[in-house]
């Protein structure tokens, strides 16, 4: 009788803590927000290249030392913020990189 009253109180637990945010998901709610931060994205991107051209079109010639500089920075977190929203690279966490070393051992 004790163990099945534990585990009706660890199910009403269970269903009590189960977030309710994830029953208000459907469908098309995930695919627009899919589409729109695609969209927002690309839009950004654009922003970024345009603003990227622009700098360096500039005459560097005319700047000052601190000047060249923080366009310089500019230029580096554009880049920065680019490669963030195209998702280049792989990346692989220090457990991956293990199970994969193991796994070539025992293969070969």
């Amino acid at each position: 009788m004790k163990k099945l009253i534990t585990a009706v109180l660890v199910g009403i637990i269970m269903v009590i803590s189960t977030p309710m945010q994830s029953f208000s998901r459907t469908a098309e709610n995930l695919t627009t927000t899919v589409f729109d931060k695609k969209q927002s994205d690309e839009n950004q991107s654009k922003v970024l290249v345009t603003r990227l051209d622009e700098l360096k079109a500039m005459d560097f010639s005319s700047l000052s030392f601190r000047e060249k500089r923080a366009v310089k920075k500019e230029v580096r977190t554009i880049k920065r913020q680019l490669n963030s929203i195209e998702g280049r690279g792989l990346y692989l966490s220090a457990g991956a990189i293990i199970i994969i070393v193991l796994l070539l051992i025992l293969i070969f």
